[in-house]
C-alpha cells in the first residue's frame, strides 16, 4: 500500500476519532523538549560527560510519529543541500526590500482567496509563506476577481561568524546530545568510558537507482539508450549505464564491471573492487571518465587533549573517478570526500555535485561537541555554513563539487543547517524542498541554488502551503518556479494548488482550491503548460495554461478511470500516462494502466488509447523514473513489474502493442539471482536488448521478436 491510501484510510479512520490534548502540536513539542533536557550539575575540569537515554530516544521517535499521523502526513526527509558566502547579504537586501516596498499586486483569476486568510498572521516570525490573501470579499468562482494583494514574508538566512556562533545557536534548539542521524563518539578518560550513540541508522540506506532511457549516437556511430532523467541537460547517477559500446554496471556487493557489448556478445573487459566496508551507491560515465559514489563507517582518534583519548565515529561520501580511456585497465585518476550519509547528485557540464547529510553532535560545552563537518578540503568554514532564521532539524545538508579532469579536489564546498524531502534540478538552479506542519498547515519550505562552473550559491527561499508529490511536482521556465502541491486541513480534507513564484521566491500567481477531496498523483510541464492527475475514484488529468505567470488558467480535466503515477512526454503532441487502473465507484487498484493523451489541443485533451494488464496493482519501477526506459523514436518503453520486464510499443493506428514481457523465473533456473528486480535495468545498443541485473545480462535481438541471443554472467 503506498502512502496516499494509507493516508485515505488514516483519514476515514481519525473522522471519528477526538485526538486527546496531549497530542496537540503544541503538547508533542513540550514532550521532545522535555525529553531533550540535559543537565546543568557543575562539570569536572577534564572530564567529559554524554548521557543517551536509548529508551527515551526510542519514545521520542515513537511520539513523533504519531504527531506527525496527527499532523496529517508522515513523510520521511531524505535529500539534499546549501550553500555560498554572498547568500546572507542577498537575503538581507530580499528582506530589507520586502520590509520597504509595497505588497505586490496580482490580477485577475490568478490567485483564489483561501478562507478566513485577510487576518492571518504568517506561520513562524521570519518564515517565508505562500502568500494570504487579503480581499475577503474575492469570490473564488468569478474568473474576473477583483486585484487581491500576496503578503509576503522572506526569511533570514545568516552564515555563522564562528563556530562558536553555531554552537550557541545549535544548543540553544537541540541542545542535549540529540543526533538525528548518528556518530558514535567514545571518550575514554581516567574513570570514565562511555559511548555517546548509535551507529548510523543511514548505513543499510539503498541507492536510488536509475535506469537506462532516451538515446543518443556513441563514437562508433552506434545508438544507444540513455538515462531518463528529468530535466534535460542534467545528467543523474545511475545503478547501469552504456555508451554505446561497453555498459558498465555497478554491483552493491562491491564491484563496478565494465562489459564490451555488440550484437548480444558479451565479454568483461575489467572489474574495480570497492573496499568491502563501503555501501556502493550511484556512478556516472562522461567518455572516459568513470565516476562513483560510496559511503563508509569511519572510526578515528580524537588526540587534541592529551589527557583524553576519544574515538569518533561517523558515515562518510566518497567519489572515486577513473580515466577509463582503456577500458581493459582504468587507473584511478582522484578521490574526495565529505561527512555525512550520501543523500543526492547531480552532473552539469564537467562538474559533479555531491549532497551529503551530516549530523551534529551537540555536547554541553562547545569543546565537547562535533559540529564541523568536512570534505577532502577540510572543515567546512564557518562562513560557509547558514543557519535559517527557524531551525526545524540539527542536521546539515552538505555539497561540494567535483570537476570530472581534476577529480582529487572539490572546487566548493558549503552546508547549511537543514534537511530536504524533495530534490530538483534545472539546468541553473536547484530547488530544496522540506515538509514542515505549522499551526495546523503542512507547509513546503523551498531553497534556492544557483550553480555553474563547480560554485554554489544560495539566492532565494520561501515555502508553499501543502506537500509535493514528487520532484516532478517543480519546474523552472523562464527564471520562473512552477509547483503543484496538495493540502490537508484540520479535519483531512484535501485539496489542490497551483503556484509560480519568481526568481526571489515570491507568489506571482496561483491557483488554489483544485480537485477537492483529492490528492496529486503525477506532473509534468512543457513549456508553458502544465499537466498533473489527482485521484481519489477516478482520474482528472487536468492541463494548465502558464503563459502568463501571474495568471495560469486551467485550460481542461479529463476524467478518466484510474490514474497515471508517472507522464511522459511520448512526442510534441502525445504524452504517456504509467499507473493503474480503478473502480470508479471505490477506486480500488485493479491493474496495470498505460494511457496514451492527445495534447495536440490542450483544452480538449482526450485519451486516444490504453492497455489496461488486470491484476497488477504495484510496480516499483513507476515510482522511480530512472528505472524505466523509454524512446519513442525506437517506439518503445520498457519496465519492470510483477518479477518481469515488459516492454510496450505504440504507434498511432495500433495503440499500445505488448512486445516482450521476460519472467525472470527463468533466470532462476539456470542458477542466477530473481530476487533483484529493483536492480534491473533495460538499456539498449542499436537492435539489442540487454537486460542487466547484478549477476546476469541477457541479450535479445529487436528486430526478431526479441529473440534471445546471449547471456553472460557477472557475478
Amino acid at each position: 500500500m503506498n502512502e496516499k491510501d494509507l493516508l485515505e484510510q488514516l483519514k476515514q479512520s481519525a473522522e471519528s476519532i477526538t485526538p486527546p490534548e496531549s497530542l496537540s502540536p503544541d503538547e508533542m513539542e513540550k514532550k521532545l523538549k522535555a525529553m531533550n533536557v540535559h543537565s546543568e550539575a557543575p562539570r569536572k575540569p577534564g572530564k567529559k560527560f554524554s548521557v543517551y537515554r536509548l529508551g527515551g530516544l526510542a519514545a521520542a521517535f515513537a511520539v513523533a510519529i504519531i504527531g506527525s499521523w496527527t499532523a496529517g502526513r508522515y513523510s520521511i526527509s531524505q535529500n539534499t543541500v546549501y550553500s555560498d558566502e554572498a547568500v546572507s547579504d542577498t537575503f538581507a537586501d530580499i528582506a530589507e526590500s520586502t520590509s520597504n516596498t509595497e505588497e505586490p499586486a496580482i490580477t485577475g483569476s490568478s490567485v483564489q482567496k483561501a478562507s478566513g486568510a485577510a487576518n492571518a498572521e504568517p506561520a513562524a516570525e521570519g518564515m517565508v509563506t505562500a502568500a494570504e490573501m487579503l480581499d475577503e470579499n474575492a469570490d473564488t468562482e468569478n474568473s474576473n476577481m477583483e486585484t487581491e494583494k500576496l503578503k509576503i514574508y522572506t526569511e533570514k538566512l545568516t552564515t555563522a561568524d564562528s563556530y562558536e556562533t553555531l554552537y550557541d545557536t545549535l544548543w540553544q534548539n537541540f541542545g542535549g546530545g540529540f543526533d538525528d542521524y548518528g556518530t558514535d563518539m567514545l571518550y575514554v578518560t581516567e574513570d570514565t568510558v562511555e559511548l555517546a550513540a548509535e551507529e548510523s541508522a543511514d548505513m543499510g540506506q539503498m541507492a536510488r537507482y536509475g535506469a537506462a532511457s532516451g538515446s543518443a549516437d556513441s563514437e562508433s556511430g552506434s545508438s544507444y539508450s540513455k538515462t531518463n532523467v528529468q530535466e534535460e541537460g542534467v545528467d543523474e547517477a545511475d545503478l547501469v549505464k552504456t555508451d554505446g559500446t561497453y555498459i558498465y554496471v555497478l554491483k552493491r556487493t562491491g564491484s563496478l564491471v565494465i562489459l564490451s557489448a555488440k550484437e548480444g556478445d558479451m565479454e568483461i573487459m575489467s572489474s574495480i573492487e570497492i573496499p568491502s566496508n563501503e555501501s556502493v551507491y550511484e556512478m556516472y560515465v562522461d567518455g572516459s571518465r568513470l565516476s562513483f559514489i560510496t559511503s563508509e563507517y569511519y572510526t578515528e582518534m580524537e588526540n587534541s587533549d592529551e589527557n583524553v583519548i576519544a574515538s569518533r565515529s561517523g558515515t562518510r561520501t566518497k567519489l572515486y573517478t577513473y580515466d577509463i580511456s582503456d577500458r581493459k585497465n582504468p587507473v584511478l585518476s582522484g578521490t574526495v570526500t565529505q561527512d555525512g550519509s550520501y543523500s543526492q547528485s547531480r552532473k552539469n557540464g564537467d562538474y559533479i555535485y555531491l549532497f551529503s547529510q551530516f549530523s551534529p553532535i551537540i555536547q554541553d560545552t562547545y569543546e565537547d561537541s562535533f559540529l564541523v563537518p568536512r570534505t577532502s578540503s577540510g572543515e567546512v568554514a564557518a562562513s560557509s555554513i547558514y543557519l535559517p532564521e527557524n531551525l526545524n532539524y540539527s542536521t546539515y545538508l552538505v555539497v561540494s563539487s567535483v570537476n570530472i579532469h581534476d577529480p582529487g579536489e572539490t572546487v566548493n564546498q558549503k552546508a547549511v543547517v537543514s534537511v530536504a524531502s524533495t530534490f530538483y534540478a534545472g539546468t541553473e538552479n536547484i530547488y530544496i524542498a522540506n515538509e514542515t506542519w505549522t499551526d495546523g498547515t503542512t507547509r513546503t519550505e523551498l531553497l534556492k541554488l544557483h550553480y555553474a562552473d563547480g560554485i554554489i550559491t544560495g539566492t532565494a527561499a520561501g515555502s508553499l502551503e501543502g506537500y509535493l508529490n514528487d520532484s516532478f511536482s517543480l519546474n523552472e521556465y523562464n527564471g520562473y518556479l512552477r509547483t503543484v502541491t496538495t493540502s490537508y486541513d484540520e479535519n483531512y480534507n484535501e485539496r489542490n494548488g497551483l503556484y509560480i513564484l519568481d526568481e526571489d521566491l515570491q507568489l506571482v500567481g496561483a491557483i488554489r482550491d483544485l480537485a477537492p477531496d483529492e490528492t496529486i498523483r503525477s506532473a509534468r510541464f512543457l513549456g508553458d503548460t502544465a499537466y498533473f492527475v489527482t485521484f481519489r475514484q477516478t482520474d482528472p488529468l487536468f492541463s494548465v495554461d502558464l503563459s502568463d505567470p501571474t495568471d495560469p488558467k486551467i485550460l481542461g480535466d479529463l476524467k478518466i478511470t484510474g490514474f497515471s503515477s508517472y507522464l511522459h512526454f511520448y512526442s510534441e503532441d502525445l504524452l504517456l500516462g504509467l499507473g493503474y487502473e480503478a473502480d470508479p465507484e471505490t477506486g480500488v487498484q485493479t491493474g496495470l494502466k498505460l494511457s496514451m493523451f492527445d495534447i495536440s489541443d490542450p483544452v480538449n485533451v482526450t485519451e486516444v488509447s490504453k492497455f489496461v494488464l488486470d491484476g497488477i496493482t504495484w510496480c516499483d519501477a513507476l515510482n522511480n523514473y530512472k528505472s524505466i526506459l523509454i524512446d519513442p523514436e525506437k517506439k518503445i518503453f520498457g519496465f519492470t513489474c510483477d518479477n518481469r520486464y515488459l516492454v510496450f510499443s505504440y504507434e498511432e493506428e495500433k495503440g499500445f502493442v505488448s512486445e516482450f514481457i521476460y519472467d525472470f523465473y527463468n533466470d532462476m533456473l539456470n542458477g542466477y539471482n530473481g530476487s533483484s528486480n529493483n536492480d534491473t535495468r533495460g538499456l539498449y545498443i542499436d537492435d539489442t536488448l540487454y537486460l542487466v541485473r547484478p549477476d546476469v545480462v541477457n541479450a535479445f535481438d529487436m528486430k526478431n521478436s526479441y529473440q534471445k541471443i546471449g547471456q553472460y554472467s557477472i557475478s
